[in-house]
């Protein structure tokens, strides 16, 4: 296993930034009772379908700053 060319920038990428955020939504979930007013139940599993999805399309190398 590699790691990419631009691993310290991966925080700029839609799948890393989509794979943090639900992994952020799925312990709110689980540790407040407010937030499943607002979030049905299974939506783990559309939240996984669009980190594969951010994952497929073609993301550009962010730019390297000097």
């Amino acid at each position: 296993m590699k790691l990419i060319p631009d691993w310290r920038s991966a925080w700029r990428f839609l799948s890393v930034q989509l794979a943090a955020a639900t992994a952020l939504l799925a312990t709110a979930y689980d540790y407040l009772p407010a937030v499943r007013t607002y979030l049905p139940e299974g939506w783990v599993k559309w939240a996984a379908i669009l980190v594969i999805a951010a994952r497929i399309v073609h993301q550009n190398t962010p730019e390297k700053s000097p």
